[in-house]
């Protein structure tokens, strides 16, 4: 009796231990434990911009900022980066702040940033109004996906803390209206990485015909096409020269889709030349069509500024030219 008791103690002991060396899955168990990856993070700071006065910047406008020129800053004719001392609730100290002058969108007065998976967003920022102005991120269709839930006083520092789930382009900027952009931290990591379309496969931007804006004869509407986005380039930079061949202004595009239409000011009549440029990080630019157009000032009304008296009857004018 004893002798069979030992013999089944023996048998289990063995099965114990061989079942201990089959793997996990073997018996339906397939947990695993994963170690999470690490998030990289980027950071903008306001304080490190150069201070500009309002109209210094155009609408469209951009600035890259920020760790690796992750950000992208998209200036209007309002907008300013100017002096003002603020403490955050993490002890966190800046004495300049990014004043967009008007609400996000994806043209203007918006922060930008591209994402290739699940992000977090964390912002330093101050109430721009008495009307409980938010934050928000929009996606590349100017839809908001994410916006802040606060209710502070004009003036008030806040720090917001925004998640975004999937890859792709955004923009950060007030929902409403104007808000004061002091510091934006974005932590990336985990979620599925936006594909993009192989560089070789995608067709070179073309400019459009370059006209008189109908609604200001002031300006010139600079129309191209070019895809922007995961199926295209990072961006378009038009150039236009005049006709001394001098570099008057660059535009540069960052406005997702199949294409759009900049504005351009010219600062005197005559003929100039405009070209258009997709760019993507690590590929060689693409180049595309050399556009010419004429422009000439409209007349504006000629004012006098001093009459005075000549003598013998006659009166001597100044006036300003048309």
């Amino acid at each position: 009796m004893v002798k069979n008791w030992k013999r089944a103690l023996a048998l289990f002991l063995v099965a114990v231990m061989v079942v201990t060396l089959f793997p996990n899955n073997l018996f339906g168990n397939k947990a695993k434990k994963v170690k999470a990856a690490e998030g990289t993070t980027y950071t903008f700071e306001a304080s490190a911009l150069t201070a500009f006065a309002q109209g210094t910047k155009a609408d469209g406008d951009v600035e890259q900022a920020g760790t690796d020129g992750f950000f992208t800053l998209i200036y209007s004719a309002k907008s300013k980066v100017d002096s003002s001392s603020k403490t955050f609730a993490d002890d966190y100290a800046s004495s300049q702040r990014v004043n967009f002058g008007g609400k996000a969108s994806v043209d203007k007065n918006a922060v930008m940033f591209k994402t290739e998976g699940a992000a977090t967003v964390k912002i330093w920022w101050v109430e721009g109004g008495k009307d409980n102005r938010q934050m928000t991120i929009l996606n590349a269709n100017g839809e908001a996906v994410a916006t802040t839930d606060v209710t502070i006083a004009q003036n008030e520092v806040c720090i917001s803390t925004l998640e975004l789930s999937d890859a792709g382009t955004y923009y950060l900027g007030g929902a409403t209206n104007n808000n004061y952009i002091f510091k934006v931290v974005v932590t990336t990591g985990g979620g599925a990485t936006a594909e993009r379309k192989a560089w070789a496969e995608v067709d070179a931007p073309l400019l459009g015909n370059i006209a008189v804006s109908e609604t200001d004869a002031n300006k010139v509407n600079v129309p191209y096409d070019m895809v922007i986005g995961d199926d295209g380039a990072d961006s378009v930079v038009i150039t236009i020269k005049d006709q001394s061949g001098e570099v008057v202004k660059e535009i540069t595009s960052l406005t997702e889709g199949a294409g759009a239409v900049k504005e351009f000011v010219p600062t005197s009549s005559g003929t100039y030349t405009a070209t258009i440029a997709a760019k993507r990080e690590g590929e060689e630019d693409k180049t595309g069509n050399e556009v010419t157009f004429d422009f000439s000032l409209p007349l504006t009304a000629s004012s006098i500024g001093v009459l005075y008296n000549e003598g013998n009857g006659t009166v001597g004018a100044e006036w300003s030219a048309v």
